[in-house]
């Protein structure tokens, strides 16, 4: 790759996070506090930042080095002080309005005075490594005080990066690589290709932290109130914090899964580059990419607009739903984590299956939980199967769900279901009793038992629609 290619594809980067800042503001509507505000005009300016270092070889000097620096610093400082300002102990504005003209200073002393390529590089990114560190730092503080997973995998991802910048400036120390952003050597893109990872990943953990926090506080709310509301004012708002909560957990997965068709859009315009830089690059070939483009661009709107469906309240739509293809949709869902789980998933389907009539979101909540039930029940198992198995039985649809564990014990087989039981240390006992109820909304059962092989297995039974 040469150095134009990887401008080019610092840019694509900058281009491809000015999006992020805007869907955190947008998803964290309800919850905009003010350090909401800092994290997402922070990011703006960030990808203003790397937007300006990417454009290096056709803007001039003041907004290739000195306002994209200033950006990027700027921006880095907005998020440092959004995670202080949740932990109650936020920077004076004069603090981190002193510290960018500091930096600043020193950056074009050792760009205009000093002229060394080295010493300017090496203090711009030490300086964003040093950001990050801090970022890690204040997010694991928030995770240890809120038990916070999302905080605690920024503070990982944030780590990893630090490690990545550290080596890229030790190298240009030693003179192994040159000191640009946008030097042709192979850690310049493992750092851009990190840049990406953290940025992307870091916007998703954030909005995790606050779907997290809210959805506790609206979770211990609604227990407190269960006892005197009547079944059928608060099924659909617990059934909507469920959804809510399960999506906090998941905000690793999620976010794995948005950068795949993030970085196959980056791959693909890189190849348009090259090929016509070298003239190499036929009409079909640059069609065939194009294409591939659209369709991952596509991809990532359909995994934003899955996300908002899923989180966000709605009124009951009930259409018909083919089962087999719904536990595929949710199994893809959840790929990531049960990869991680080492979780392997197995389809069973009848032939001329029956559709059912319900609402698609509630089907798949219900689905979603069992899932993520079999996948911690697996969790020391030597073999991690979940086998879905669909189809007709007389004027039912059923679905079941089995999984290779350990089973049911009798107790908590006698107590399935009951509301706020519970076996995991961090579990509110409310999972399965909203699945119960949404199958009995929809005139089904959901029911529990032992394998005979071993596991255990969930059986989802619906009325099929006739004709």
């Amino acid at each position: 790759m040469t150095e134009s290619n990887l401008a080019i594809a610092i840019t694509l980067i900058g281009l491809l996070y000015l999006p992020m800042p805007i869907m955190a503001w947008s998803v964290l509507a309800a919850s905009r506090t003010l350090s909401v505000t800092h994290w997402c005009i922070g990011g703006g300016l960030f990808g203003v930042g790397v937007l300006l270092v990417g454009l290096r070889f056709y803007l001039p000097e003041w907004l290739s080095f000195t306002l994209a620096n200033a950006c990027v610093m700027w921006g880095n400082l907005l998020r440092i002080q959004a995670f202080k300002l949740e932990l109650k102990r936020p920077w004076p504005t004069y603090r981190w309005v002193l510290w960018l003209v500091v930096y600043m200073a020193v950056y074009e002393w050792f760009r205009l005075e000093v002229e060394s390529p080295f010493f300017r590089f090496g203090w711009g990114f030490g300086m964003l490594a040093l950001c990050f560190a801090e970022l890690a730092r204040l997010s694991w503080r928030l995770a240890q005080t809120e038990s916070s997973r999302s905080a605690r995998w920024f503070a990982l991802v944030h780590v990893a990066a630090v490690a990545v910048v550290v080596v890229r400036v030790l190298l240009t120390g030693l003179g192994i690589s040159r000191p640009s952003p946008v030097a042709a050597d192979i850690d310049a893109m493992v750092t851009t290709v990190m840049v990406l990872l953290t940025t992307v990943l870091g916007n998703f953990a954030f909005v995790g932290i606050f779907a997290e926090r809210s959805t506790a506080k609206e979770v211990v709310l609604a227990q407190e109130q269960a006892q005197q509301l009547a079944h059928s004012r608060w099924r659909g708002q617990i059934a909507q914090l469920d959804r809510q909560r399960s999506l906090g957990a998941m905000s690793a997965s999620i976010s794995h899964e948005l950068n795949q068709p993030l970085a196959a859009i980056l791959l693909d315009a890189n190849m348009v580059q090259q090929g016509l830089a070298s003239g190499a690059l036929t009409p079909s070939q640059l069609h065939e990419n194009i294409n591939a483009i659209e369709q991952n661009t596509l991809r990532a709107g359909q995994i934003i607009q899955r996300i908002r469906n899923f989180i966000q309240p709605a009124p009951e739509t009930y259409e018909r739903v083919d089962l087999a293809i719904l536990a595929v949709e949710v199994a893809d869902l959840l790929a990531t984590e049960a990869r991680s789980h080492q979780v392997r998933f197995v389809f069973e389907r009848a032939h001329a299956l029956a559709p059912v009539m319900g609402d698609r979101i509630q089907l798949s909540q219900i689905v979603l939980n069992l899932y993520r039930n079999a996948v911690q029940a697996m969790a020391a198992a030597p073999q991690r199967v979940i086998t879905v198995d669909v189809r007709n039985q007389g004027e039912q649809v059923v679905l079941r769900i089995t999984d290779s564990g350990m089973g049911f014990s009798p107790q908590v087989l006698a107590h399935m279901g009951t509301e706020f039981f519970t076996t995991k240390p961090e579990g509110l006992g409310l999972g399965i009793m909203i699945s119960r109820s949404i199958a009995e909304q929809h005139g089904g059962t959901l029911t529990f038992a032992n394998a005979a092989q071993g596991g255990a297995v969930a059986t989802l039974a619906l009325p099929a629609v006739q004709g």
